[in-house]
């Protein structure tokens, strides 16, 4: 028998040299390997375990790991059933999530990313399934991540389905994987990670099942089990050799967890420092003001989604976790909760994304905003707003956090605030006067660590939601498979169209990409951080401005976000540094589907969808052209979810002989400007925005050297930024930020800003 073991044991630890993976997941090899390597299940327990046959074997270890996992587990198999009966009432919203669910998958098929792919059953095609557009593999891989288990195996302790539907489902992957003639089922450690993480929920919401009801089909949790087994030992000898993106911190916070949660499937190889070593590239991989080194919002979620699951495990687990860890993973989420603000059911989708969550625990499409920001609220900010009640995401933090949401605070903070992350490379705009919310993404910050695979040319771009609408957004992802012979003949190049800066709300100069042209699937890692930047914040003013160097034709360029609360943010660019031969250049504003534009005045887009309007005023002599659908060359499309493509208008102002100008964005007719004009002045130090109407006229000052005072028509301002107001001819009303002194002789206005109480002045 000691032969047989070793023989097993060197196979599943990487003795194998065939390009496929072929995992051992019978009963026998599991039971041997308990028997050898995790003699204390046994231990004082039974006396004669040797002498168990197979079926006995399987039954007591299943019954042995219900409590040797559930003690070191977010939560313990006990709960589940008072969780449920809180969360899971006929009538709930999370029961129908549920059922829907299970029907569309079992009855109509799973979703495969935008394609419905076959139903799960026990002939589902594990081996065969088929590829995306541009025979994107990522399609075959899906359904191995197993984000379908957890909700099915709840649906099973639920008795929503009986528990002989998920056996078969289980049954054919175990089948087809250990014959090793596909390399789906182990194509990579993130595939495995997130198959074992889901693996593990649905373990636990089986081994809720009482022993008087789940006897006899303790098989389910074995298989299970057995299949957490191999993927460990598959795991093991290969963490950290994967791409040192996010794919390296899930290997870093992989080995965490099997040490953590289950350490018995773990202990025929040396397994050490294994903490250390997730906390150091968690820290290498993230920045202090909590964004992150790889520029997308998914890739974000990851590393909160890792962070937040470490921390619950040690206080799982009675001790506390590294300061400087705590305090990483707060900013995280609290740049989480900044980027999408309340309606976290419009997540925000800068760089690439694939939807692929860690912790597939909800109802909903992949996105977890809602779910973060409840989780923010419990471990470190209660006062900030909750996440609405019909985010299918909150479930997810229900699990995690064993059921410990917090109910809604009566003395809420205003989150509505606006709010920079530099290093992260957003600036967060909310106006409730407004009802619309603008994130000017300034990018990657000059002396930051960037590994750019995954992120788009999105530099100096905006989004802008109106309610829970989206109106101008970020394109998506789409695919991340570049133009081969995969696709058809006549294609475009969906890839670079989507990262690039055509598919984004800024300067596009066509044919070219600040980061170049992606070649093959992914940009390469190795770019120079592009961006210099200045911002300031004051409770009614906000404003940003960003300068890009390193990016070839695009260095020189300059554009600024001003935020005037309760009436409109203003869009200022300018090009003049750009050395540019005959390139055709234009400004971009991509609409979400469903939009529809019309003239409001002759200066004037109206923007609808939904029933939220959004007005656009620019500088510009020339109307603006509309593309929607275009494909040759491609123009006018957004994503919105990966896999997705529909056509949506888009918004072109081209280039005015290289001058300055801006746009004022605006959901009040009333706010609207007749007239716009951009003047740099104070040997190009300061930038004079004129907004003129019928009633009033605004000036916003822009002072880029505070150290220096900005003078212009007889006013001298100390200062960043200072907004002015005129009413009959004469200054009615002063906003400032970072502002120290203003005098006018003109108007007889002489005031030290530092002593005001507040900034914000009527004259």
């Amino acid at each position: 028998m000691y032969k047989l073991v070793r023989r097993l044991l060197n196979k599943l630890t990487g003795g194998s040299q065939s390009q496929i993976y072929q995992p051992v997941l019978s009963e026998q090899a599991f039971n041997l390997y308990i028997l050898h390597k995790c003699p204390d299940i046994f231990s004082g327990n039974v006396e004669h375990a040797h002498e168990f046959s197979d079926s006995e074997y399987t039954n007591y270890i299943a019954l042995a790991f219900r409590e040797k996992i559930s003690s070191r587990f977010f939560l313990q198999p006990a709960d589940v059933d008072k969780l449920c009966q809180r969360a899971y009432q006929p009538d709930s919203i999370w029961s129908h999530q549920l059922t829907r669910f299970v029907s569309q998958v079992l009855d109509d098929g799973m979703f495969i990313y935008a394609e419905q792919g076959p139903k799960l059953s026990g002939e589902f095609p594990w081996q065969s399934i088929p590829v995306g557009p541009g025979g994107d593999s990522l399609y075959s891989i899906k359904p191995h991540r197993f984000s379908f288990l957890p909700r099915l195996a709840l649906a099973t302790y639920l008795r929503l389905i009986p528990s002989n539907y998920l056996l078969e489902i289980v049954d054919s992957w175990m089948k087809k994987a250990e014959e090793g003639k596909s390399s789906l089922f182990y194509v990579s450690n993130l595939v495995v990670i997130q198959r074992m993480l889901a693996t593990t929920w649905a373990w636990l919401f089986l081994a809720a099942r009482p022993v008087t009801r789940s006897i006899e089909e303790l098989g389910l949790e074995s298989r299970l089990l057995r299949i957490l087994w191999a993927d460990i030992q598959f795991l093991i000898p290969r963490i950290g050799s994967s791409v040192p993106n996010n794919h390296l911190l899930a290997d870093r916070f992989a080995a965490c967890f099997i040490q953590m949660v289950i350490p018995e499937f773990c202990q025929q190889i040396e397994f050490s420092d294994v903490e250390e070593k997730f906390r150091e590239e968690f820290l290498r991989q993230t920045y202090d003001d909590g964004g992150s080194f790889e520029h997308s919002a998914h890739y974000h979620e990851f590393a909160c989604e890792m962070g937040v699951a470490y921390l619950l495990l040690c206080y799982k687990q009675g001790r506390e976790s590294n300061k400087e860890i705590y305090n990483r993973i707060k900013m995280l989420l609290h740049f989480q909760a900044a980027l999408t603000g309340p309606n976290t059911k419009t997540p925000l989708a800068f760089g690439n994304a694939t939807e692929d969550g860690l912790f597939p625990l909800d109802g909903g499409k992949g996105w977890c905003s809602g779910s973060l920001r409840e989780i923010y609220r419990a471990l470190f900010a209660a006062q900030i707003t909750s996440t609405p009640n019909d985010d299918p995401s909150v479930e997810r933090a229900f699990w995690l956090l064993a059921g410990k949401l917090r109910e809604s605070d009566q003395n809420i903070e205003n989150d509505l605030i606006c709010q920079s992350f530099p290093e992260g490379g957003i600036h967060v705009y909310p106006d409730s006067e407004l009802g619309g919310r603008l994130v000017f993404r300034s990018g990657p910050l000059a002396d930051t660590t960037v590994v750019a695979g995954h992120t788009h040319a999105d530099l100096l771009s905006i989004c802008l939601s109106v309610g829970e609408q989206m109106i101008l957004g970020d394109s998506g992802t789409y695919t991340y498979r570049g133009l081969s012979s995969k696709w058809p003949e006549s294609s475009p190049d969906w890839r670079n169209y989507f990262a690039g800066p055509i598919a984004h709300n800024t300067l596009c100069i066509e044919g070219q990409d600040p980061f170049g042209k992606i070649v093959g699937d992914f940009r390469k890692f190795d770019i120079p951080p592009p961006l210099k930047c200045h911002y300031s914040i004051s409770p009614s003013l906000a404003w940003c401005e960003g300068k890009l160097s390193d990016v070839g034709i695009y260095s020189g360029y300059i554009r600024g976000c001003v935020h005037v609360k309760g009436y409109y943010w203003v869009i200022y660019d300018d090009p003049s540094l750009l050395e540019i031969d005959d390139q055709l250049c234009w400004y971009g504003f991509q609409c979400t589907p469903g939009s529809e534009l019309s003239n409001f005045s002759p200066k004037t887009l109206q923007i609808e969808n939904n029933s939220k309007n959004l007005f656009l005023t620019s500088s510009f002599s020339d109307s603006p052209e509309i593309i929607e659908g275009n494909l040759d060359p491609p123009g006018g499309w957004f994503s919105s979810g990966y896999g997705s493509l529909s056509p949506a208008p888009q918004i072109r102002y081209k280039l005015e002989h290289f001058l300055p100008s801006a746009f004022v964005i605006t959901t009040q007719p009333e706010a609207i400007p007749e007239l716009i004009s951009v003047s740099v002045e104070n040997d190009e130090s300061s930038i004079i925005l004129t907004l003129k109407s019928t009633h009033n006229e605004d000036w916003l000052i822009i002072n880029k050297n505070i150290n220096n005072a900005c003078v212009y028509s007889g006013l001298v301002f100390t200062g960043q930024l200072l907004w002015i107001r005129f009413v009959a001819e004469k200054p009615a009303l002063l906003r400032w930020s970072n502002g120290h002194h203003i005098s006018w002789e003109k108007y007889g206005i002489t005031l030290n800003l530092e002593e005001a109480a507040d900034n914000v002045l009527v004259l």
